[in-house]
């Protein structure tokens, strides 16, 4: 195996042919470059130590500008393959770790390197990677295989990888990483530990870097609130849950679990009686409504609190107060708003 230096600060390596420093795409790459520079990746503290990145699909002046934009100044020890696999590959990497003992191994994509010809058949696949497994034991080294998933989005971690389940059964951690409609998540299945529930990845695209957000259910709460809120601010009367449900898209157990989160934190307000002539109406709040239950508000002379079911207006000077005399206590009903 040849090893050399590229004009840039950047390390190289060859499987068999010219060498190059690792990444692991868009989202390996950042966390190829934190386990490098012993920083944290997604929250998680990593053990520092080198990289090796099979980059066999991507550019290296992409891969180069990739690692730049992510901070790498060209001291640590991240070695990179931008290239085909040669036919000799499994060998050639088995090579690579026993001499440059790399920490993390990243291969992108996995079956660019193993060259199945049937991803599908639980046994191909089992041989094919039983090699991988045993070099990752043997060395202590960390192997991230990146591959596909199917289209469409599934509950169960093993269905959703594309192929055989030997991918999902032959790996101690199975992390999936998707993009949707509104976000980027990552979620994990574990062998050993607990499971990474499924969260909701906040990208910056300046460094093309990731850092872990919200739970996607809490993420998908949001955004449904402001749905609701952005509909609701068209109407000056306040509209009915069922008009809601109807006219805002979204699953209705969303809908519900959004609406509820929005009256909790005051953001709209419930109107109405909610009986016959008198519908229970949403609105969102006004500039200048009263805010919130308990709320006690000191203004020179007078003593204001306001609460959501006090239906008296009461006015009167209290003799036990003493200097508080001149205070009055003004109740008043808080715009027909009842929880």
């Amino acid at each position: 195996m040849d090893c050399g230096r590229d004009a840039s600060h950047l390390r190289y390596l060859a499987l068999g042919c010219k060498a190059e420093n690792w990444k692991i795409d868009a989202r390996p790459a950042v966390g190829g470059a934190c386990v490098a520079r012993g920083k944290k990746f997604l929250g998680r503290k990593t053990n520092q130590g080198p990289v090796a990145y099979l980059a066999l699909e991507e550019k290296r002046d992409e891969v180069r500008k990739h690692f730049t934009d992510l901070g790498v100044e060209g001291n640590e020890e991240i070695y990179l393959h931008c290239a085909a696999a040669p036919q000799d590959a499994v060998p050639a990497l088995i090579e690579l770790v026993k001499k440059h003992k790399p920490a993390l191994v990243i291969i992108d994509p996995l079956l660019r390197l193993i060259r199945l010809s049937d991803a599908n058949d639980y046994a191909s696949v089992t041989m094919a990677l039983e090699p991988l497994l045993s070099l990752a034991r043997e060395h202590k080294t960390h192997i991230v295989l990146v591959h596909h998933l199917r289209k469409g989005q599934s509950a169960d971690a093993a269905e959703a990888i594309l192929g055989s389940t030997a991918f999902h059964g032959a790996v101690d951690s199975a992390i999936l990483m998707q993009r949707t409609e509104h976000f980027r998540t990552i979620q994990t299945s574990q062998r050993y530990g607990r499971d990474l529930p499924e969260c909701v990845l906040d990208f910056d695209e300046q460094r093309r870097s990731m850092t872990l957000g919200v739970l996607r259910e809490e993420a998908d709460v949001e955004r449904v609130c402001a749905e609701i809120v952005k509909y609701l601010e068209k109407s000056n009367k306040g509209m009915t849950q069922e008009q809601i449900e109807n006219d805002v898209t979204g699953r209705t157990g969303l809908k519900r679990a959004a609406l509820r989160s929005l009256v909790k934190e005051h953001r709209i307000l419930r109107t109405g009686s909610g009986v016959k002539g008198g519908p229970l109406l949403l609105r969102v709040w006004e500039k200048g409504t009263s805010i919130g239950r308990g709320f006690v508000i000191l203004v020179p002379g007078v003593i204001m609190r306001i609460g959501t079911r006090i239906r008296t207006l009461l006015m009167h000077p209290n003799r036990d107060l003493g200097i508080l005399v001149p205070w009055f206590f003004l109740y008043m009903e808080e715009h027909g708003n009842r929880n």
